[in-house]
């Protein structure tokens, strides 16, 4: 439990203060209505005093995320045997943790402070981490766009301040890490062996409970199932997976061309 960064993710994203003025903002980006300045562009003196507002006003937030981000490991408090009504109220405040990073890390670059921008940088990057053990292709797509945010975050702050050698050992090691970890694809294919059992699950269903879930979904005008092409449509189901997961096998880059 005292490992678990996404106890301290959740902490920290219900801690951050983020009030209407700040939504409707037009000199603060990401969380409010200013576009974010292009990397090496100057940022306004009104974005900077913004900037400094917010992110003092959530110390407190960003200091959870900072010990998030040293955990070995992370579990959200996901359902994973609920087949079609799982809470996945965590992909957003993940989001908004990576975001927050990102914001610090142009604000310390901004300031010239390349020790605590790299430190954003890296908020970022644990934050989109957290999800990387999760078995759904949802968590893993969202993992992905997080991952961008912190390279963005990235090129921002190399764009804007120096950073001491320690900050670009640590950068390093953690994209370094994040580039192993999709070269060895193990995460989205634990997404795909998720979807897959949970896709065959929903088929070995009773035909009426199949009947009330389709209904669900169409909004009550789905035409029942049919109970006789149920048997061939699993089989045809488990043999796409079977072809999926088999190219998942396959090394990069070769493993794109077979996905």
């Amino acid at each position: 439990a005292d490992q678990n960064a996404a106890t301290l993710f959740q902490q920290g994203v219900d801690a951050l203060q983020i009030a209407d003025t700040d939504k409707n903002s037009t000199s603060l980006p990401v969380f409010g209505r200013a576009p974010e300045p292009q990397p090496g562009f100057p940022v306004s003196a009104a974005m900077k005093t913004t900037l400094r507002a917010f992110l003092e006003k959530n110390q407190s937030a960003l200091d959870l995320f900072a010990r998030a981000a040293q955990c070995s490991g992370s579990r959200y408090p996901v359902d994973l045997a609920q087949v079609t009504d799982r809470d996945l109220r965590h992909i957003p405040k993940v989001k908004q943790a990576t975001q927050f990073g990102a914001l610090e890390a142009l604000s310390e670059a901004d300031s010239r402070d390349g020790t605590n921008s790299a430190r954003g940088v890296l908020l970022s990057l644990a934050a989109a981490r957290s999800l990387e053990a999760e078995p759904l292709l949802f968590s893993q797509l969202n993992r992905f766009a997080n991952v961008v945010i912190a390279a963005d975050a990235l090129e921002q702050m190399l764009n804007r301040v120096a950073v001491p050698a320690d900050s670009v050992n640590q950068l390093q090691s953690a994209f370094n890490r994040a580039a192993d970890a999709e070269a060895a694809g193990t995460a989205l294919s634990r997404a795909f062996v998720g979807e897959r059992v949970t896709t065959l699950g929903i088929l070995d269903q009773p035909t009426e409970k199949l009947r009330e879930m389709r209904a669900r979904v169409a909004g009550g005008g789905a035409p029942a199932a049919a109970a006789g092409n149920l048997k061939e449509e699993r089989q045809f189901l488990e043999d796409s997976w079977n072809q999926v997961l088999a190219a998942r096998n396959e090394p990069l880059p070769g493993r794109l061309r077979a996905d």
